[in-house]
């Protein structure tokens, strides 16, 4: 009988692997450290941007040369709320949760603004955009609001994040039809700057990944804001 003999690897060999090993590994998370910095930083440039878009937006508002739909404002008021909370409890991140943030404060100064002048004497004028069917989407938006409200818990975040979705779209509807009706009723550059925020808190979500609860909302702002903006460019009306 042949016998072989076995041929174990040396020290050093075993050792010379198990630092290529370790050298892959720092590559690795050194990676992932570079993706959630650039991630952090997309957040706090996505905050800084929405801002500037609300400064921008205000100016124009309260020197009455907006003439935008409030009902779209005042479910955002609610929902923007909603939807800080959201991010809060569902992360501890302030990167992710610090445009929502920005985006609540400038939704209380404009929504307040219009209420202010809605019942010093201005309601033909705040409420001249609005139709017959913003009611009937504002109402839809609250039902789904409402629907998320009491089966988040039941359904799990996953699930309920979706329902959610709904709510931010139907109270949407109103602003996005009357700029349709007419777009010179709303500035372009606001617009346009807070589609350009909510793709970086996109960006920012999905370069700190911790689930994929706080994907939708930002995507769905992007994608709303991002169908004004397009459409006062286009100029469309009926």
């Amino acid at each position: 009988m042949h016998q072989y003999a076995v041929k174990y690897p040396s020290g050093r060999k075993i050792w010379s692997s198990l630092r290529a090993i370790d050298s892959r590994l720092e590559k690795g998370i050194g990676s992932m450290k570079k993706i959630r910095t650039l991630g952090a930083w997309a957040g706090y440039l996505a905050a800084l941007v929405q801002a500037v878009a609300f400064v921008w937006y205000c100016s124009e508002v309260f020197s009455k040369e907006a003439h935008t739909n409030p009902i779209s404002w005042w479910l955002w008021l609610g929902e923007t709320l909603v939807g800080l909370l959201i991010y809060v409890d569902r992360t501890r991140d302030m990167p992710k949760w610090l445009n929502e943030a920005v985006a609540f404060v400038g939704v209380v100064l404009v929504a307040s603004y219009l209420s202010v002048r809605m019942f010093l004497g201005d309601a033909a004028v705040i409420l001249a955009p609005v139709e017959p069917i913003d009611v009937g989407a504002a109402v839809t938006a609250i039902a789904a609001f409402w629907f998320w409200l009491l089966t988040r818990k039941k359904w799990g975040a996953g699930a309920a994040i979706w329902v959610f979705q709904i709510a931010l779209i139907t109270a949407a509807f109103p602003l996005i039809r009357a700029t349709f009706v007419d777009p010179s009723a709303e500035p372009f550059w606001p617009w346009a700057l807070w589609t350009v925020s909510f793709c970086l808190q996109f960006l920012c979500a999905a370069f700190r990944w911790d689930g994929f609860e706080t994907l939708p909302n930002p995507l769905n702002y992007a994608i709303t804001h991002g169908l004004v903006a397009w459409i006062i460019w286009q100029g469309v009306a009926p």
